[in-house]
Parts: structure tokens; C-alpha cells; sequence
């Protein structure tokens, strides 16, 4: 967490505070169970337990984790850059797939079928990569798990 920039900001005008993908608290469990698999060591904690304890160890603004002292610089950011843009989600693995369905219900609701007019296309040049991309339904599926 000390090693990711509180604040990331548009270069353009008006400047925008940028939404940094790697303080998304899903990321930040996948990198912590990817360092206890590439160290040989089964993971101490499920999915579900992680975010759960999240946010007692840690503080979340506008979707993001911050230490303390992090939390600060950001919020004294945002104070002079109330918007917050969302990066762009480009569907190219099963994790942006989720990344990308997470963010769409986020802005909006919808419905099952609302939704798959949406990701076909999201996933059409993964697909032609041969990226294996996971079926709308399983993805639902999974966070509804959690």
C-alpha cells in the first residue's frame, strides 16, 4: 500500500482525480494471495474474509484503500478536484471481465439482458486474441458470491 501513488490526476483541463485500479480492494486480495502462491504457501484468507476485514484495517474512499496518511493526501486532493474519473476497463482476462461488469452495475443497474448487449462487444477482440473469457452468467454468478 506505501508504494501506490494516494493521487493520480488528469493532465488535461479541468483536471480530474483518476481512480487508481490497483487500490480496488478485489485487486489488492489478488495480489496478496498471488505473493503467497509464488512463495509455494496456501492462502491464509478467502475472498469474502479479505474485504471483510479491509475496512477495519484500512480506510476506503470512492472505492479505493488508503492508510491513513494516504487517506489524507487524497482528500485534500479531491477538495480541489471533486470529480473523479473512472478508468477505462478494456475486457481482456477473466479479472478486467469482472473489473468490467463490477463497474458497469456500479453506474447502472440493469437488468440480465441489459447487461449481455453490453459485454458482447466488451469481449469480442479478447475473444479474438484467444483470451479465455468467462460466460455473463458465471461472472454474475461469482459476485453474487461475495
Amino acid at each position: 500500500m506505501k508504494q501506490l501513488p494516494a493521487v493520480k490526476v488528469t493532465s488535461g483541463y479541468p483536471q480530474e482525480l483518476l481512480n487508481i485500479v490497483e487500490r480496488d480492494p478485489r485487486r489488492i486480495y489478488d495480489r496478496m494471495a498471488s505473493w503467497f502462491i509464488r512463495h509455494g504457501a496456501m492462502v491464509p484468507i478467502s475472498t469474502p474474509e479479505f474485504l471483510a476485514e479491509l475496512p477495519v484495517r484500512f480506510r476506503e474512499m470512492d472505492g479505493m484503500v488508503f492508510l491513513p496518511d494516504q487517506l489524507v493526501e487524497y482528500e485534500k486532493a479531491r477538495s480541489r478536484i471533486p470529480q473523479v474519473k473512472q478508468a477505462e476497463l478494456f475486457v481482456s482476462d477473466e479479472r478486467s471481465a469482472i473489473d468490467w461488469l463490477t463497474n458497469f452495475l456500479l453506474k447502472r443497474p440493469s437488468t440480465r439482458s441489459e447487461i449481455h448487449h453490453e459485454y458482447i462487444p466488451q469481449i469480442g477482440s479478447a475473444k479474438r486474441k484467444g483470451e479465455l473469457i468467462p460466460k455473463l452468467d458465471q461472472l454474475l454468478g461469482q459476485l453474487l458470491a461475495l
